[in-house]
């Protein structure tokens, strides 16, 4: 996973720059793909598991595998 930043509102018509060396730390906002598709999600983790999380707060996380 990439980290984005700390933000999470992004314009659709405004590009997102990724820096692919960065490790996702906890908070982190990520590029993901998730069923074939790419999605900015953010990176939690839960002891030694991490899951995505939606900034929508109706929408449930998800277990990561790496």
């Amino acid at each position: 996973m990439s980290r984005v930043g700390r933000t999470h509102r992004r314009s659709q018509r405004r590009p997102a720059y990724i820096d692919r060396s960065l490790r996702a730390e906890d908070g982190s906002v990520v590029v993901a793909v998730v069923d074939g598709q790419l999605s900015c999600k953010r990176y939690r983790m839960a002891g030694n598991r991490g899951r995505l999380d939606f900034d929508n707060p109706e929408m449930p996380a998800f277990a990561v595998d790496e």
